[in-house]
C-alpha cells in the first residue's frame, strides 16, 4: 500500500527479481489512512508499515502520536494469526520507548498478542552520531501477531 506508483512498480520490480509469485504479493496505491478506514479483517501473513516521518518537530509530537496508533491499530487488524507484524518510525521525535508503548496500546486495541521477535536500528549505511543524537532515528518492531484474547492487568 502506497500513494506513490513508482514506489509500487519499484516493489513489484524486486519481487520479479527475487522470483515470488505475483498472487504473494498485494500492490495497491492507496492512500493508507483511507485504506486502513475501511478494512477490518484479518487477511495478510506479513504486514509491514513504514511510514514517513510523521513527526518532524515537537509541535507535531501529540497529532503524529495519534497518527501512528490508528497506523498501527488498524494494521494489526489485518495480520492473521500467526502472521508477521513490522512497523517502522523515522520519527527522531517518537522515541522508541513512546513507540513501544504505542504499539502495546494499538494491539489491545486490536485485540491481538505481540510477541516481540527483534527491534531493528538502521543499518551501517546510515550510521549515527554521538555529535548528533538526532541521527539516531530510525527504529523497527518485529512481531509475530496471535490472535487470542487479550489478557491486560486489571
Amino acid at each position: 500500500m502506497d500513494s506513490s506508483a513508482s514506489a509500487l512498480a519499484a516493489a513489484r520490480r524486486h519481487a520479479e527479481l527475487n522470483v515470488i509469485e505475483e498472487h504473494v504479493l498485494v500492490n495497491e496505491e492507496s492512500d493508507v489512512f483511507q485504506y486502513l478506514s475501511t478494512k477490518t479483517e484479518p487477511c495478510f501473513d506479513m504486514v509491514i508499515v513504514d511510514p514517513p516521518a510523521l513527526i518532524k518537530a515537537h509541535r507535531d509530537e501529540e497529532e503524529g502520536k495519534k497518527a501512528y496508533h490508528f497506523l498501527n491499530r488498524a494494521a494489526l487488524r489485518l495480520v492473521r494469526d500467526g502472521g508477521i507484524f513490522v512497523t517502522s518510525s523515522c520519527s527522531h521525535f517518537f522515541s522508541e520507548e513512546d513507540f513501544a508503548f504505542t504499539l502495546r496500546r494499538a494491539s489491545v486495541q486490536a485485540g491481538v498478542r505481540l510477541d516481540l521477535l527483534e527491534v531493528v536500528h538502521q543499518a551501517p549505511d546510515h550510521p549515527t552520531s554521538v555529535y548528533f543524537p538526532e541521527s539516531a532515528y530510525l527504529k523497527s518492531f518485529v512481531c509475530r501477531v496471535t490472535r487470542e484474547a487479550v489478557k491486560t492487568a486489571v
